[in-house]
């Protein structure tokens, strides 16, 4: 919320509860008054009447009845006046038209009369007045002179009490909020100021503290995150470096023990050489051996094949099966690719002897991990050997083998959450497989892919109540963080499916609009623009409607939209 609408609320807020407060207690006032009002006016004409009782005997009784009643009625107070005998029945009234409904011998009152009861000697005399009912004028208004001047001082009060609780908050809240909101804009982070910090009023310190802890948590991830892609491209290089040295040493060996060179007087030289080639390409993987990251399965496996059937001559007959998924597993490249390597070498070794040496390489995965198969058709291993062989140092038909391989490829695969088992019949062969955690995206969902709607918002909140929703729908249903992130998983989601975009994105500056029609002429048909502001779309028909954050999956409708 801008800061002019913080102070208007304010304004407004404060304003009218001062208000309606001051008219509650004027009104409460002016009641009291009525009220106090009346029971004199009653007191009054209560003792008029008894003056005016007390001067009858002087008339005789047809006199005494006008008398009263006209002398009564004459009073300024009084609206109407009747007069009851002992019996309670009425023998005059004035105005002649008064309706009165008292019960005088119940002694009841309606609101603003006056009952009283003649206790003269004459009293119980036929036809000679017993009771005496009077109805009062209302004798004064709630919103009379004095009334109406209490308001008008009150609201002059209540307005020079706004005016200074205005200034205060300008002073103490608007302005500093101001300045902290400009230094931060400023400055792009918040920079540490104990000075500043004091300046500001005691309730926006704890704000001050607050931000400040948030940039140094944003700084430090910023950097982190840095480093690992550097780390990442560095290790790339390297492995990409030490693959390209590699393969090379490895045809030049191949030609080389095909050659008859010892009698060549360079040969030592020749010999070095290759040396100082392979402890160049050991060096860079190890020094880029502690990198886990995401990587391309396929890649890996057809990379350790190509070397493989370089360095064994072709004699070994490789038959990789894989299908048109996609594996991507988080892993070290380095060590992944040394653990299919040694496996491959076992299946190597165990077919020396036989005619020719067949691999086959099958690649399947399940939601959380992928499982590359090996299975040769070499001698195969004893059953009681078979627990044996993960443990260190130990080995099976390899003289001089040091039983590092398997108890290595073990322990890096468990390091990243995988596994690897063996079976294996003699005579016929053995299968090795091995188990890599995928590489899990970290968008969020409900239901089975491919998904009928997807929301591209980076507020976490507005992400869990869509999520939430969704799962109360039971819809198909995909949340992503950035528009990049739905980019490189588009093929979640269906092109008829409802696309609702965020219209502005804090961390990468996009624009949810024009973001928009780029996904638009790939074939995505309904897309709704996310806002709490009020954006103009008639002038962009790639947007379908307008949905507000707060309801989701609500849609108004673009007139103008070109896709329907």
């Amino acid at each position: 919320m801008k800061l002019n609408s913080i102070q208007k609320s304010i304004l407004i807020i404060t304003s009218s509860g001062m208000l309606i407060l001051a008219l509650v207690l004027i009104g409460i006032q002016a009641m009291n008054e009525v009220n106090s009002s009346r029971a004199n006016t009653s007191r009054l004409v209560t003792e008029q009447i008894s003056l005016i009782v007390n001067h009858l005997d002087t008339f005789r009784m047809i006199q005494q009845v006008e008398f009263i009643t006209k002398t009564v009625f004459d009073l300024e107070e009084v609206e109407s006046v009747a007069l009851y005998d002992k019996e309670c029945e009425v023998i005059n009234r004035q105005p002649l038209n008064f309706q009165t409904t008292w019960q005088c011998k119940t002694n009841e009152l309606e609101k603003n009369t006056v009952a009283y009861e003649v206790k003269n000697s004459w009293a119980d005399s036929v036809g000679s007045p017993r009771f005496i009912y009077v109805k009062l004028r209302d004798s004064r208004s709630i919103f009379n002179a004095s009334n109406i001047l209490d308001l008008v001082v009150v609201l002059i009060a209540i307005c020079a009490t706004l005016y200074f609780l205005l200034f205060l908050i300008r002073e103490k809240i608007i302005n500093p909020l101001h300045s902290l909101r400009t230094t931060i804009c400023s400055q792009g982070e918040l920079l540490w100021n104990s000075s500043y910090k004091n300046e500001l009023p005691i309730e926006l310190r704890p704000i001050y503290d607050s931000v400040y802890r948030r940039d140094q948590v944003l700084k430090s991830a910023k950097q982190e995150l840095l480093k690992q892609k550097e780390a990442s491209a560095m290790a790339d290089l390297s492995q990409q470096v030490a693959h390209d040295i590699r393969s090379p040493i490895m045809v030049l060996r191949d030609r080389l023990l095909k050659t008859d060179w010892k009698n060549d007087p360079n040969s030592t030289v020749y010999a070095n050489a290759l040396s100082d080639l392979e402890n160049l390409s050991n060096q860079l993987l190890q020094n880029t051996g502690s990198y886990v990251g995401v990587h391309d399965l396929d890649a890996i496996i057809e990379n350790v094949v190509d070397m493989k059937d370089i360095e064994f001559s072709s004699s070994i007959k490789f038959i990789f099966t894989k299908n048109k998924q996609e594996f991507r597993v988080k892993a070290n490249k380095v060590k992944l690719r040394a653990v299919l390597s040694n496996v491959i070498n076992n299946s190597h070794d165990a077919a020396i002897g036989l005619n020719r040496c067949e691999i086959r390489i099958n690649l399947t995965k399940d939601d959380r991990y992928a499982f590359v198969s090996i299975a040769d058709n070499g001698l195969g291993i004893e059953k009681s050997h078979l627990d044996k062989l993960f443990s260190k140092g130990t080995s099976y038909n390899k003289p001089g083998g040091s039983g590092l391989g398997l108890y290595n490829a073990k322990n890096d695969l468990r390091d990243i959450g995988g596994d690897i088992s063996i079976s294996s019949t003699p005579q016929m062969g053995t299968q090795v497989l091995i188990k890599i955690p995928l590489a899990i995206s970290d968008y969020q969902y409900c239901g089975t892919a491919p998904y009928d709607y997807a929301f591209i918002e980076d507020y976490k909140l507005s992400q869990l109540i869509w999520l939430t929703e969704a799962k109360r729908r039971k819809l198909n249903f995909v949340v992503f963080s950035e528009p990049s992130q739905f980019e490189v998983n588009m093929d979640l989601v269906k092109k008829s499916a409802n696309i609702y975009v965020d219209s502005r994105f804090a961390t990468t500056k996009t624009r949810g609009e024009i973001w928009a029609q780029s996904i638009s002429e790939l074939g995505y048909r309904n897309i709704f623009l996310c806002s709490s502001d009020e954006i103009e779309i008639s002038d962009k028909p790639w947007i379908s409607g307008i949905s507000a954050k707060d309801r989701p999956f609500s849609q108004s409708v673009n007139e103008r939209a070109i896709f329907n």
